[in-house]
């Protein structure tokens, strides 16, 4: 089992971009980084100097960091598409997408244990 890196919530995207080369600090650990949808989308949504340098960074970074679609961020991309999604219905939706991500990447993590494969198949 690897261990992984989980961003519930945009702000340290954001923080870690403030910093000349702060977002590469995020991969000098060596784990993988997981983001949901949401937290992308709401990271890039602005389309301000520091979303556009937060959405090349992880575009540039395929191998590394993993983007885990979730219905609140589709939802999200779709009102994009049709009209920015009010700020009170955004409220707490990076951290509830993390919920809705975590079940899947513990499930994926409990049937990789080899002793458990058996039981799990």
């Amino acid at each position: 089992m690897r261990t992984k890196l989980i961003l519930p919530d945009s702000g340290p995207l954001f923080s870690f971009a403030a910093v000349d080369g702060g977002l590469e600090l995020l991969l000098e650990a060596g784990l993988p980084i997981i983001l949901t949808d949401y937290i992308l989308w709401e990271a890039t949504r602005s389309g301000s100097p520091t979303a556009i340098l937060i959405g090349e960074w992880v575009a540039g970074h395929p191998g590394a960091i993993s983007v885990v679609e979730t219905e609140r961020g589709q939802a999200a991309s779709r009102g994009r598409k049709q009209a920015s999604l009010q700020k009170k219905q955004r409220r707490n939706v990076g951290e509830q997408t993390i919920f809705e991500a975590l079940p899947r990447a513990i499930w994926e993590t409990v049937r990789s244990f080899s002793c458990l494969k058996k039981i799990c198949s």
